[in-house]
């Protein structure tokens, strides 16, 4: 694993206090004996997400779209949530800054297959926000899981001392095929099956209390692997507030303290929704732009996977990044968080 690099530009006139924060860069239904996953899937001021399902078994068996693994019975606080039918995700409306425990339980009560404790985010204008920031993650490795272990280590920290962690930012790779002598890559993450090793087990416990927030990075698609990881990402991840071009780009806010853009610097082609563009006329930088003026948020903060400039030993600097750089100059972007060299590079404007 390794720091995802930034891009420190202009900061603005005040300061965002974030007690703590990780960035890396690293390089039918189903049966009751199922490995099963419940996971915080979206969380706001006003209430949860959650979601659950398996990645065992054949098609989709975990996210949106999924097939209902069977009756479940879903509580917050002891009291029952009505699962609409079919569905292996519900939404509840819950109080402002408040701590909830939930239970999702399958067949009748006799499986529980998931639980957790939730904390809705403060409405109005927080003063403080801890978030985790990690990118070119999902290889199954030690080091995956290593870092995973050392999140839920801090969460618990931040926990106990009433800053807790609310979300975790992706810089993309979210999944990396396994390599094979001479071939492609395989097990790339166009089936859920792939994400066990790479997602659902090594952040189990994050993700019983905290959503992910992702951006797409090339190993997310067919830029460097399988068109069908595209498809599956947009299913298992349910992303918050606007979200364009079905989910490859998207904005949310934290408050009136920072407002975040998760953008999309891929090639990924896609049939119902192809890659939108960052330079100059693409609809997505004319969205950001607009989105950037617009936004009332102290810090505005990007987060998309191809650095505008690279110094490492595996990929070169994004020529075609510079009209999305200047459209974050002219806004006046605090800090950006990217990706895909696997080392940490920090850099400041200094003119």
């Amino acid at each position: 694993q390794h720091p995802s690099s930034s891009t420190r530009l202009p900061p603005p006139n005040t300061r965002l206090r974030v007690a703590r924060f990780v960035l890396l860069l690293c390089a039918g239904g189903a049966s009751l004996q199922a490995q099963f996953h419940a996971y915080v899937g979206r969380i706001s001021s006003s209430g949860v997400l959650l979601a659950w399902g398996t990645t065992q078994g054949e098609g989709n068996t975990i996210g949106r779209g999924s097939r209902a693994v069977g009756p479940v019975a879903v509580t917050i606080d002891d009291r029952p949530v009505t699962v609409p039918p079919g569905q292996n995700w519900v939404e509840a409306p819950l109080p402002p800054d408040t701590e909830h425990r939930y239970k999702v339980v399958l067949d009748a009560g006799r499986r529980l297959i998931g639980e957790g404790v939730v904390r809705t985010w403060p409405n109005g204008n927080p003063d403080r926000l801890c978030f985790f920031v990690i990118g070119d993650y999902g290889d199954g490795g030690t080091g995956q899981a290593a870092v995973a272990k050392a999140m839920a280590t801090v969460a618990r920290e931040q926990q106990k001392a009433n800053n807790p962690v609310r979300f975790v930012l992706t810089t993309g790779d979210n999944i990396y095929g396994k390599p094979r002598l001479l071939r492609s890559r395989q097990d790339t993450g166009d089936r859920d099956a792939h994400w066990e090793s790479r997602f659902f087990a090594p952040y189990a416990e994050l993700l019983r209390s905290v959503p992910f927030y992702p951006s797409l990075g090339n190993h997310d698609g067919d830029e460097s692997e399988s068109a069908g990881d595209l498809d599956v990402y947009l299913d298992n991840f349910f992303l918050p507030g606007e979200t364009r071009a079905g989910g490859r780009y998207y904005r949310f806010s934290y408050g009136k303290l920072a407002e975040f853009f998760g953008l999309d610097s891929t090639k990924n082609r896609s049939a119902q929704f192809p890659a939108p563009g960052v330079g100059s006329g693409s609809e997505q930088l004319r969205w950001v732009d607009e989105a950037l003026r617009t936004s009332p948020a102290r810090w505005k903060i990007p987060f998309y996977h191809h650095p505008r400039y690279c110094g490492g030993p595996s990929h070169t600097s994004e020529p075609a990044l510079l009209e999305l750089v200047k459209v974050l100059e002219r806004r006046q972007v605090g800090v950006v968080f990217n990706g895909h060299e696997h080392n940490w590079q920090p850099i400041e404007q200094t003119t």
